[in-house]
């Protein structure tokens, strides 16, 4: 007897179609969705993007994110699986706001979303993102060998347009003045890196009129992003936007690597990871005020966060909630109540 099928509509970018979607040397964290296919292939699912031939006897499709409305490909697959698609907004409003647009919400069966506004248990259901099972660091490195904090993270800024058609704030422009703080006024204790810091960022009109600031803490991009964060105390995170519910990636790479996340985001996210993990970037009125209180605390406190944060990652309701497995569990969940 032979599997089923079911499509993926990939991310909005052709690396991600032909299968690349299952193929880590596009991106380490699509080690989730090889998880996720062989996790439906055991329970009788073959997962295939939706250019591949096998995809027209599809029974189900996923589509993460909804395609621009420029990408005529995409939409005739989405319309050709009308009856039994499924959406997840894997991206915020502030980077797809077509994801959110309810005109498009009716083409789907059921839409998986973090945004905690828009749930109601019916036709929306909660999603979280995703994470990884790698990337652990188990060797702890001594409080007083680690540098007070870092931030690893892209320069970006938001395209124009979708600003104005995004109900969130973006957050872009808010880290670049948290980088340029701490560059200035704490050189020694903050090291910089990723992609984009030393060229004008894509998309700024501000950076391509008027130039773009140079950073004397600019390390370069990293290879590997929990090796990095594991050296220091403190590893500064911020979303791209504040959309409530949203949580990507970032805070936990601090979790993992051993370092305490100082995180500026999703609005409610003292209802989504326990306040005693994290420093809540909100707390505190000026960048200066966050710099004493990060400069203050001493091991004995710092060594609470990192016992607080275990616990929270070995409670099983963490590790299905949060981790690939527990993704993989929702997606064969929704299929089949599809593919009925």
């Amino acid at each position: 007897m032979h599997n089923s099928i079911v499509a993926v509509k990939p991310f909005n970018h052709p690396k991600f179609f032909q299968n690349g979607l299952f193929n880590t040397a596009n991106d380490p964290k699509l080690r989730i969705f090889i998880t996720l296919r062989e996790y439906l292939k055991k329970h009788g699912y073959d997962l295939v993007t939706i250019d591949m031939p096998q995809a027209i006897h599809a029974q189900a499709l996923i589509v993460l994110d909804v395609p621009y409305p420029w990408d005529l490909v995409s939409w005739f697959y989405i319309f050709r699986n009308i009856h039994h698609s499924i959406l997840f907004h894997w991206e915020p409003p502030i980077i797809n706001p077509f994801n959110y647009m309810k005109a498009i919400m009716p083409i789907f069966r059921c839409i998986y979303t973090s945004n905690d506004m828009l749930v109601d248990g019916n036709k929306f259901k909660k999603f979280y993102y995703p994470k990884t099972d790698t990337g652990f660091i188990r060797k702890k490195i001594p409080f007083a060998k680690k540098k007070l904090v870092t931030m690893v993270a892209s320069n970006l800024s938001v395209f124009l347009p979708f600003q104005l058609l995004a109900r969130s704030s973006e957050l872009y422009s808010t880290r670049q003045k948290i980088v340029a703080f701490f560059d200035r006024y704490a050189p020694r204790e903050f090291d910089l890196y990723g992609r984009g810091w030393n060229k004008p960022a894509r998309f700024s009109i501000r950076d391509r009129l008027i130039g773009f600031r140079s950073y004397v803490t600019y390390r370069g991009a990293c290879k590997d992003q929990f090796k990095v964060l594991s050296r220091y105390r403190f590893g500064i995170c911020l979303e791209n936007t504040d959309a409530p519910g949203y949580l990507c990636e970032k805070m936990f790479d601090c979790f993992k690597a051993g370092s305490v996340p100082v995180y500026l985001g999703a609005i409610n996210i003292a209802d989504i990871v326990p306040k005693n993990c994290f420093i809540d970037m909100r707390d505190f009125r000026t960048n200066g005020d966050l710099l004493a209180f990060l400069r203050l605390i001493d091991e004995t406190t710092y060594d609470a966060y990192l016992t607080n944060i275990r616990q929270f990652l070995r409670k099983s309701e963490t590790k299905m909630r949060w981790f690939e497995y527990g993704f993989a569990k929702l997606v064969l969940g929704a299929v089949r109540a599809i593919d009925v």
